[in-house]
């Protein structure tokens, strides 16, 4: 790649309404609402300095049922979006959620990210083997440091993901932007 940017972005908006005090349901004071909403953004430009990246990766992947795979970030095995090897020197974004399964609106229950046998990458979690559930009704789970990225070498490159349903499938989009090794 040699230019580009990727652009991750969410909304939560909570939106309540309360009924008045002291009325009944056929009232015509009216009720009170209210709402709440943040939005949140980040912008990687194209380069390898900080708020920069020249590595993004955006794939839909499947497991089996009750099935599991480890994702190399550092060996150049995972592809870009132009088919392209990325071994990646330092993550700044990833994204990883749950989608529905090709040719059918039915999604697994969940997936769990983190704790790989060998080699674990924690990217953006704490501790020494943690992980992250992500579930089909939920958001997709969001890590990053654009400005510094986190380190990846052989020794801190492998990401699991677990499908936690033994009936369907899960199919996942995962997106992770960094700086190539």
């Amino acid at each position: 790649m040699t230019g580009g940017r990727l652009t991750a972005s969410s909304t939560i908006t909570a939106l309540a309404t309360l009924d008045p005090q002291g009325t009944a349901s056929s009232s015509t004071v009216p009720d009170s609402k209210t709402s709440v909403s943040k939005a949140e953004s980040v912008t990687l430009q194209y380069g390898t300095g900080s708020g920069q990246c020249n590595l993004i990766v955006c794939q839909e992947r499947t497991i089996a049922a009750s099935g599991n795979e480890t994702l190399n970030l550092f060996d150049g095995t995972l592809k870009g979006i132009y088919g392209e090897a990325t071994g990646f020197q330092k993550v700044k974004f990833i994204s990883i959620g749950i989608i529905e399964n090709p040719g059918t609106t039915v999604k697994a229950s969940s997936i769990t990210v983190g704790n790989a046998a060998s080699n674990p990458n924690t990217l953006c979690m704490g501790g020494t083997t943690p992980t992250q559930t992500v579930y089909k009704t939920g958001p997709a789970m969001r890590q990053g440091d654009g400005v510094t990225g986190v380190t990846v070498n052989a020794g801190a490159c492998n990401v699991k993901i677990v499908n936690n349903d033994g009936t369907y499938s899960a199919t996942y989009r995962i997106v992770v932007a960094g700086i190539s090794n």
